[in-house]
């Protein structure tokens, strides 16, 4: 059982930034979370882990095409909300009231995480954490040997 949708509204309500994580499913109550932050106006980013999705993740992907940005693992994914962090402490009319010490704090920070940027590999294919279905009630093959019987 989830969360009760008035806590999610207010919880949602109370931010500047929702960080919607996707990995390779989607379950309840991500729906509602991302159409309330939709409702409310609310600044989205929108990050799923890298690889093939599940059919339903397939299909929330499909419907809400903003932009994905992939990630492979806790510390890349901790890299690009760092970095956006960054960019929204970094706001034009000093929003938050940063000091000029502390901007550039930020600044050198930012231009770190760069240079340590993850290398991108291509996308695997497969069952990746999926699963593979093989049908045991015809076991024999229809033509030829079954490798495990000597002939």
């Amino acid at each position: 059982e989830g969360a009760p949708y008035e806590d999610i509204y207010e919880l949602i309500a109370n931010c500047d930034r929702v960080y919607f994580l996707m990995g390779k499913d989607i379950t309840a109550p991500a729906g509602a979370e991302w159409f309330i932050a939709w409702k409310l106006e609310r600044s989205i980013l929108p990050l799923r882990v890298a690889g093939l999705p599940t059919p339903a993740g397939q299909d929330f992907l499909r419907m809400l095409p903003r932009g994905w940005q992939p990630f492979r693992n806790s510390t890349e994914l901790a890299r690009l909300v760092t970095l956006d962090l960054i960019d929204l402490l970094n706001h034009p009319t000093n929003r938050y009231g940063l000091t000029v010490t502390e901007l550039e704090l930020l600044s050198t920070h930012r231009r770190r995480l760069h240079q340590i940027a993850t290398p991108k590999r291509d996308e695997l294919g497969g069952a990746e954490g999926g699963g593979v279905l093989l049908d045991l009630g015809h076991r024999e093959p229809l033509d030829g040997v079954a490798l495990d019987e000597e002939y």
